[in-house]
């Protein structure tokens, strides 16, 4: 199975009759490859340092962002992550099923 990847910041666009709510960033997005299954998108936030530690590692491409497994263990050591300049971008569009009533004739 995949890997969870987390987008930041986190935003959701929505298609309904025909338009797209949302917003998609203009110029620039970064991702995460989280090296796990976190029990919450806050407990995988937490693990890399909290949003002060993502923007500080985001602020030059020579920082390193750490992830802590344990961050509430002081001696546990933490994995380092280096960015990756990437030209990609992942849109998943899913539809919503609509159920019919069943004493409704289908068309």
């Amino acid at each position: 199975s995949a890997t969870p990847v987390f987008f930041f910041p986190v935003t959701m666009g929505i298609i309904e009759k025909g338009t797209i709510s949302g917003t998609l960033p203009s110029k620039e997005a970064f991702a995460v490859h989280f090296p796990g299954y976190p029990s919450s998108i806050s407990r995988a936030i937490e693990t890399l340092g909290g949003i002060q530690g993502i923007t500080e590692a985001r602020k030059s491409i020579s920082n390193k962002l750490e992830l802590r497994f344990r961050p509430e263990d002081p001696y546990a050591h933490p994995a380092l992550g280096e960015q990756r300049p990437c030209n990609g971008f992942l849109l998943k569009i899913s539809k919503e099923d609509i159920k019919k009533p069943e004493n409704q004739p289908a068309l």
